[in-house]
């Protein structure tokens, strides 16, 4: 059974922890402090960084009809295609049941609306390429591919400073 322990690297968190561990849990905890996060970690225990009432730490996403917590720093783009949302991160594409624009007013300054339906996090471009009718084309570096529109290049290459 998958047990989530918020508050998991507090003064009572570690110890529910290692107890629900050691009674052979997989365990997703959930806490502020990523150093003891990190001790918590092995292979029933996975660790996300983040406090629970700061909602712009975290999405809930849905991959594969299981229910996820996506850290804000794991995700490399976000899109909309057939009228869902769709966040993109290291381990995955997950849809989550928000509007863009909702999702858009949580993320950090590392990210950038590149077009109507698109944002993306500056941190998680690998390379730039010039398209053929002035766009440009954006590579991530976990192979994804993605256009800025023409109406938001001024303000992306203002981001990047180009």
């Amino acid at each position: 059974m998958k047990v989530l322990i918020t508050g998991a690297t507090g003064f009572l968190g570690k110890y529910i922890v290692e107890e629900l561990k050691n009674n052979g849990y997989q365990v997703v905890a959930f806490g502020r402090n990523e150093k003891i996060g990190k001790i918590l970690i092995d292979s029933n225990v996975e660790f996300f960084k983040g406090d629970i009432e700061n909602k712009e730490d975290y999405f809930i996403g849905v991959l594969d009809g299981k229910v996820r917590l996506l850290n804000t720093e794991d995700v490399i783009r976000v899109y909309v295609e057939d009228r869902k949302v769709y966040v993109v991160t290291v381990e995955g594409r997950f849809i989550v049941r928000k509007k863009l624009y909702e999702v858009q007013s949580t993320l950090t300054k590392d990210f950038i609306k590149i077009s109507q339906s698109e944002i993306a996090n500056v941190k998680y471009i690998h390379s730039l390429d010039l398209g053929l009718r002035g766009t440009i084309v954006i590579n991530y570096k976990n192979s994804d591919i993605s256009y800025v529109s023409r109406r938001m290049l001024k303000e992306f290459k203002m981001k990047l400073g180009l």
